[in-house]
């Protein structure tokens, strides 16, 4: 949703009602967002709500990646989407709004910062030496998997790079990439 653009309770339920399903899995990864959804799943009587809640995009994306309807029992399809979250780890890069120094990383005001939950690890004029550091730090060449969500604000040019320097540096690691369009990340670097 983004600031001032979270779902309402009642945005949840009428989103469940377009549905038509028996079981319905939220997965949110913001605590409004956890609150509202909760309160939809109790008010609502339509289908069996389930609320996973999860730390970040990048959790939910893994969840939804191993997701098996096989069990065809909602208690072990939510078992299965939380285990799907163990160890998953989800960097981003966006613009820094103003000078600071955070973690001992220096920030300079519309440079780049590369961080983890709330974690600063990386800042650079450049967005792809922040992306590439990025992943450095967060142990990018022990990870199996690395999806890379675009943001609207990536060009083509450098996602050609940075497509480049994933390949080169981390040659083990399977990578998928993602138009996600977002406007606030220029990259979302999902590790599992």
């Amino acid at each position: 949703g983004g600031q001032g653009r979270n779902p309402s309770a009642d945005d949840f339920i009428k989103a469940f009602d377009s549905l038509n399903a028996d079981t319905v899995f939220v997965l949110p990864n913001n605590g409004n967002i956890v609150m509202a959804a909760k309160q939809a799943a109790e008010l609502y009587s339509g289908s069996d709500v389930r609320v996973i809640e999860n730390h970040n995009i990048g959790e939910g994306y893994a969840a939804l990646t191993m997701l098996s309807y096989d069990p065809d029992n909602a208690d072990a399809i939510a078992t299965s989407l939380k285990e799907s979250m163990q160890g998953v780890i989800t960097g981003m890069v966006t613009r820094s709004v103003r000078d600071a120094s955070i973690g001992g990383v220096e920030i300079h005001q519309n440079g780049y910062i590369g961080f983890t939950d709330k974690t600063m690890l990386a800042s650079f004029e450049d967005k792809n030496l922040t992306a590439e550091s990025l992943l450095d730090r967060l142990g990018a060449k022990n990870y199996e998997i690395l999806i890379v969500i675009y943001g609207r604000d990536a060009g083509e040019n450098e996602k050609k790079f940075l497509r480049a320097r994933i390949k080169e540096k981390y040659p083990r690691t399977e990578l998928y990439e993602i138009e996600g369009g977002q406007e606030v990340y220029d990259y979302i670097l999902i590790l599992q």
